[in-house]
């Protein structure tokens, strides 16, 4: 359980670099050789795990500049190059040949993404939003301090969307306890036109955490 905690953790760390950070502050970050082999192995366990979310062309980009960082390099690791060329292959096969049909991948992926949270996000930039939150929520259920989180349903959609495409982690007793007691919490808190964060934490405790 625990290579597969840290596997997610790579994959929500790298997500959320590619959504968060501009092309020279990804070189700077994953410059260095061991960050570079870091970067190298999240990708292809990103890819492996959802490649849709490359369907977007400027993140295929951006992993492709940092890839050229020390692609070529006369003492480059073979295991490396191996998973490189694997990512670029993949991202080959995702190119489109129309804008339309990018569009389409983009839109398909943003509709999966919301049918993971189960939760209609009013635009783009709320549901990207989420996206990146991963990685800080993820975080915050292993220090268990997702109370200091005001905003609740950006917690709830992300529990939402482990329990979905990782719902082995709930079977960690520290974590199904910390998350377990946040959802009583926020299911127990009174005030006015909280039906609906009442409801969606039922929702999540019912399904993945009994």
């Amino acid at each position: 359980m625990e290579e597969k905690l840290l596997s997610f953790a790579r994959i929500l760390t790298i997500k959320n670099d590619l959504l968060t950070l501009v092309i020279d502050e990804l070189k700077e970050k994953w410059a260095k050789k061991d960050e570079f082999a870091l970067f190298v192995q999240s990708v292809y366990e990103f890819v492996c795990f959802d490649k849709a979310f490359f369907s977007f062309p400027n993140l295929r980009e951006d992993v492709l500049q940092v890839f050229l960082l020390h692609r070529y390099d006369k003492d480059i690791d073979k295991d490396l190059l191996t998973k490189m060329n694997y990512v670029i292959s993949v991202f080959n096969s995702l190119k489109t040949s129309s804008e339309e049909e990018t569009s389409d991948a983009i839109i398909d992926f943003c509709t999966k993404e919301m049918i993971l949270r189960e939760h209609v996000f009013s635009n783009y930039t709320t549901l990207i939003e989420s996206v990146a939150s991963d990685i800080d929520i993820f975080i915050s259920i292993l220090d268990d301090t997702l109370d200091e989180y005001n905003n609740e349903l950006l917690v709830l959609t992300t529990l939402n969307y482990f329990g979905n495409v990782f719902k082995e982690m709930y079977q960690d007793e520290e974590i199904k306890e910390v998350v377990k007691a946040y959802l009583e919490k926020v299911i127990n808190k009174k005030g006015l036109l909280r039906g609906n964060i009442k409801k969606y934490s039922k929702h999540i405790k019912g399904e993945f955490l009994e």
